[in-house]
């Protein structure tokens, strides 16, 4: 304790934290650094992050520019490696998008700063979060507040996607530029609907 290579191993394990609490914010999955928490999410965020965009009928996906200029209903929705085209060298017949769970967000997955992406709006999440809204009202208030965060959530995805590039459709070698919230078929491989747009 005390020595030059105890406080150069303190400095490096308590850095990216003082960065944290300077900033206001954890910092973003955004190689070199990355987040000081492996889950950085509350158990609210947690809970919409499974329930929205893995557990239940509705995801948010991303596609190419060329795929989102067709009409989305009824395209095929490639999951995280589940899917047989996953590091496939065939694309599947047509456009395809791509479950975002794994390749933009995740329980310990985050880009730019998107820490807040599952917040609720702060009016909405006093009726739904904070009980100060009518118990027969809290299911429209929730599904209506939540549509509301995605739609955020969707237009700074897209802002991310449009700089960096960095995420490719592998059959294509084309980038992945836009996100939409989508409900998905009764076999969860296909949209049946899009409930949500950046526009």
């Amino acid at each position: 304790v005390g020595s030059a290579e105890w406080w150069l191993a303190a400095a490096v394990a308590l850095l990216p934290s003082a960065l944290a609490v300077a900033r206001g914010r954890q910092l973003a999955e955004d190689w070199p650094c990355t987040p000081c928490s492996l889950f950085m999410w509350s158990g609210a965020q947690a809970e919409r992050i499974a329930r929205l965009t893995m557990t239940g009928r509705t995801r948010l996906v991303l596609a190419t520019r060329e795929a989102a200029q067709q009409d989305l209903v009824g395209t095929r929705v490639l999951h995280h490696g589940g899917s047989g085209a996953f590091g496939a060298k065939d694309a599947p017949a047509g456009h395809a998008v791509h479950d975002s769970i794994l390749r933009a967000t995740g329980f310990t997955l985050l880009h730019d700063n998107l820490v807040d992406a599952f917040d609720l709006p702060a009016d909405a999440a006093r009726g739904v979060d904070g009980g100060a809204a009518p118990a027969a009202k809290d299911a429209a208030a929730r599904e209506a507040a939540e549509l509301e965060m995605m739609r955020r959530l969707l237009m700074r995805l897209e802002r991310w996607l449009a700089r960096e590039r960095r995420l490719l459709e592998a059959s294509s070698a084309r980038p992945l530029e836009r996100a939409y919230f989508v409900l998905l078929d009764g076999d969860k491989t296909r949209v049946a609907k899009v409930l949500a747009d950046a526009a």
